[in-house]
């Protein structure tokens, strides 16, 4: 009768370590930071856009670099043309 009980006891605190365990590994998944990689991927995004634009303004193709500009600024994006290149910021 009393190994019934160790191995109870025993299966109880595996149960109660692998539910602390996940209840840990969930409520750091849920309050980390996100990656710098992760966080990046709104300036990748603008930086392509950006780089097409350049393109269609190369090839004189006015009418796809304005409708970029305005993809662009319904996302709240501002480009300013400049001699140094194209500079943003947010609206």
């Amino acid at each position: 009768m009393r190994t019934v009980e160790t191995i109870n006891a025993i299966i109880m605190a595996l149960f109660f370590l692998c539910y602390s365990y996940q209840f840990v590994y969930l409520a750091i998944g849920l309050f980390a930071k996100p990656k710098k990689a992760e966080a990046a991927a709104p300036h990748r995004r603008i930086a392509v856009l950006i780089a097409a634009r350049n393109e269609a303004r190369k090839q004189k193709n006015w009418a796809e670099a304005d409708r970029i500009r305005d993809v662009l600024k319904a996302q709240g994006i501002v480009l300013e043309d400049t001699p140094q290149g194209v500079k943003w910021h947010r609206a």
